[in-house]
């Protein structure tokens, strides 16, 4: 799957076209194209200018299943969907936080693209609003993932959010909020239509800045609440509540899109170095 983007399932494993053989070894080659679907598995051996690629580089670096296709899959086992349908009874206690659906974001604020409530829970939608499973997702990430999966040493630091923006996991991400898709369920084997909402991205620090679209933490502003400057940070003013102007969701939505209309790679180092902010695809409505 890491080579081969059409491959279906299930997998057909792809046979070696010559071993090179060694003193006491032999080295397995994979062929330049896939057996089943016939199309190249790897970059060609010249760049765009003519020069020769120093190393054998694979079209797709990171095998990658999307979670629509996951999704499908887990549904099949029994049990699972009355599971994932078990936070429509789930009684609440003020004060203790279990799960995600405790927190006031899944049960009053958390919206569909309808504009209404995702996880609308009322008498009449016990089986789902309008029969439908709606499922809740969290994304975890550690800088050490993010920079194994986006860097590379000839693309600038300031186009490495765009890798992830243009991911197939946010556009896949995006389809389930919008449309859902509907999948042969156990209580539903002529199909249930699926919803899933990304409801939070856990990352510690560097990740934070990559995926929520700011600057670097060690940006002259560099905290993802306010305005605060690294001059400032040690002062006792850096310890009072709202000393500094804060940033809001609207004001990082806006620049974020001020730097997506930026096609100048200078004037996007300029506007990092002023607003400490990038485009980040999580922001999309």
């Amino acid at each position: 799957m890491s080579l081969c983007p059409t491959l279906q399932t299930p997998f057909v494993t792809l046979h070696s076209s010559h071993y090179v053989l060694g003193l006491d070894t032999a080295i397995h080659i994979l062929p330049d194209m896939c057996a089943s679907c016939n199309i190249n598995l790897f970059l060609p051996t010249q760049t765009k200018h003519g020069n020769d690629r120093a190393v054998k580089s694979p079209i797709i670096n990171y095998p990658y299943l999307p979670l629509s296709e996951q999704i499908k899959r887990l549904l099949k086992i029994p049990g699972l969907e009355a599971v994932l349908d078990e936070w429509q009874t789930k009684v609440q206690k003020p004060g203790e936080y279990i799960d995600i659906f405790d927190g006031d974001i899944c049960r009053t604020r958390l919206k569909g693209p309808n504009g209404k409530l995702f996880f609308s829970n009322k008498d009449n939608e016990k089986q789902g609003p309008n029969g439908e499973l709606c499922i809740g997702v969290n994304l975890g990430i550690d800088w050490f993932s993010y920079i194994r999966v986006t860097s590379r040493r000839h693309i600038p630091p300031v186009q490495h959010h765009s890798l992830f923006a243009t991911s197939r996991l946010s556009i896949d991400l995006l389809h389930l909020w919008k449309f859902g898709i509907k999948i042969p369920t156990e209580w539903c084997p002529e199909g249930r239509l699926v919803h899933i909402v990304l409801v939070a991205v856990v990352c510690d620090k560097p990740a934070a800045h990559k995926i929520g679209g700011f600057a670097s933490h060690s940006h002259t502003h560099f905290c993802m609440t306010c305005w605060i400057s690294l001059d400032n940070k040690t002062k006792a003013k850096a310890f009072q509540k709202g000393a500094f102007k804060p940033q809001t969701n609207e004001e990082q939505r806006d620049l974020g899109d001020r730097y997506q209309g930026l096609t100048n790679l200078n004037a996007r180092k300029i506007f990092i170095k002023e607003y400490a902010t990038r485009y980040t695809q999580l922001s999309q409505p």
